[in-house]
């Protein structure tokens, strides 16, 4: 069995401390979801290369789960990697805005509205 790839992950411009923090944990996908564990982010490991992954990923726990709807991005956030060394990521939340189109078909004119049509108004 391999290793969990696990990052610590807190928030700096909130003034957090390690402590306050979440550990960011790769998963693998091909095995039963990881029970949930408090302080725990668990990411696909299809999606967690890196640092900076680790970041994003904790940016949208924290957008979600710690009110960071409410906050002005961009914020910076302290990553530990697994050799123990940190990393500053600053982190800028996207407006992904989608369209869905419909197409509008022409209604076919009823009856009495033909009937207007054809009329000349004086």
């Amino acid at each position: 069995m391999t290793a969990l790839v696990r990052y610590r992950v807190w928030c700096l411009s909130w003034d957090d401390e390690e402590e306050y923090g979440s550990d960011v944990v790769g998963y693998d996908i091909c095995t039963p979801y990881p029970e949930a564990e408090r302080d725990v982010v668990f990411v696909p490991s299809t999606m967690l290369a890196d640092a900076r992954d680790a970041a994003e990923a904790y940016a949208d726990y924290a957008h979600d789960n710690r009110d960071g709807y409410e906050c002005t991005w961009p914020l910076v956030f302290r990553v530990r990697c697994l050799d123990g060394t940190t990393c500053d990521f600053e982190v800028d939340r996207d407006f992904a805005t989608e369209f869905n189109a419909v197409e509008i078909k022409p209604r076919a004119p009823k009856a009495a509205d033909a009937s207007k049509t054809t009329e000349q108004v004086p």
